[in-house]
């Protein structure tokens, strides 16, 4: 599953919109978080990343596929 999918995925689980995130994350573009999920950006900085895991409540690793869903 992708960044993108999981992102969607964990978003909506939050009850929140892309603005929400692009808010909670401080995103200087406020489509940020829609791009992410379109796809449009596959490369993100790590930074980019922790916010929005620390914004969804889910670990970096879930969010990269690479571990498990709770944050500490």
């Amino acid at each position: 599953m992708s960044i993108a999918i999981r992102l969607r995925r964990a978003r909506e689980r939050a009850g929140l919109t892309r603005r929400d995130v692009d808010r909670a994350i401080g995103a200087a573009d406020s489509g940020h978080t829609g791009k992410i999920e379109r796809g449009e950006r596959k490369r993100l900085q790590y930074e980019t990343v922790q916010a929005l895991a620390r914004a969804l409540g889910v670990t970096v690793e879930w969010l990269m596929g690479t571990g498990e869903r709770r944050a500490s």
